[in-house]
């Protein structure tokens, strides 16, 4: 039979184990809960796309908050194979990102980035690192494929925007119509290999042949000089500068010349 005052200290052991297995327990959900709320973990994943008027680019990110506070930021910055960095997205609002909660973040477009005078093309084997600037001005670092922490000497990277008429150019255009039908403008963008892009007007989706003077045949041959209100054509030159080609009324001037010499002939 087992003596009563073995039974007395066992009982005694065992209260003060449980005592300190619930008081560890309880640390530990202090400790789990605190840094919930004092520390920052934002996690994030990107798209790449790429086409034949724009370069491989980004297009959203979708950011993930894994602790519980809120977040309020202004920009965000890339970092890209550990050699260059700069503003991706400069937003107008600030975003606040709440407790736990997930938001989708769309990429602007732009015509290039560039370190100094060296364009920057993103692949898909890049190690790319984000980075959200709070609203007070703390850099968070975001969980990506690559971890590491931005820093001055890094290049930066220049985000450049160049536009003709609210189109967005890039080096991958070779000309640019716009043209006015039933009082609205609507423009179609021709790449290097000539194909038509946006609001096409024409036919067919590519001029195997193309000038502008082959052009000038067709608006007016098809019908479309009279169906457009007005029209211009601008030639997207290597530097991304713009030359204007021709307008309907330059148009209309030349048929009117031609039809002149035409009659003087006869």
């Amino acid at each position: 039979m087992i003596n009563q005052t073995v039974i007395t200290h066992l009982e005694w052991l065992w209260s003060i184990f449980d005592i300190k297995l619930l008081s560890f327990i309880a640390a530990g959900f202090t400790i789990y809960f605190g840094t919930q709320k004092l520390t920052q973990k934002i996690s994030v994943s990107y798209h790449i796309t790429s086409c034949r008027l724009y370069e491989t680019r980004i297009t959203n990110l979708i950011l993930a908050n894994k602790r519980d506070n809120t977040i309020t930021f202004s920009k965000i910055y890339i970092k890209i194979n550990e050699q260059s960095r700069g503003s991706l997205v400069d937003l107008k609002k600030p975003i606040i990102l709440k407790a736990y909660e997930t938001i989708d973040v769309d990429v602007p477009l732009y015509t290039t980035l560039s370190v100094r005078r060296d364009n920057v093309e993103i692949s898909f084997t890049d190690n790319i690192t984000f980075y959200l600037l709070t609203t007070s001005g703390k850099l968070i670092e975001c969980e990506t494929e690559v971890s590491g922490h931005i820093e001055t000497e890094y290049p930066i990277i220049t985000k450049n925007i160049l536009t003709l008429r609210g189109v967005l150019l890039t080096n991958k255009m070779s000309y640019v119509f716009f043209y006015v039908k039933n009082g609205k403008e609507l423009h179609c963008i021709l790449d290097w290999a000539y194909m038509i892009h946006v609001d096409n007007p024409f036919n067919g989706n590519v001029f195997e042949n193309f000038t502008p003077e082959i052009l000038k045949d067709i608006l007016i041959k098809d019908g479309y000089h009279n169906q457009f209100e007005q029209y211009i054509l601008y030639k997207v030159n290597e530097n991304l500068s713009c030359t204007r080609i021709f307008s309907k009324e330059s148009v209309s001037k030349h048929s009117s010349n031609m039809t002149l010499q035409r009659g003087t002939s006869l």
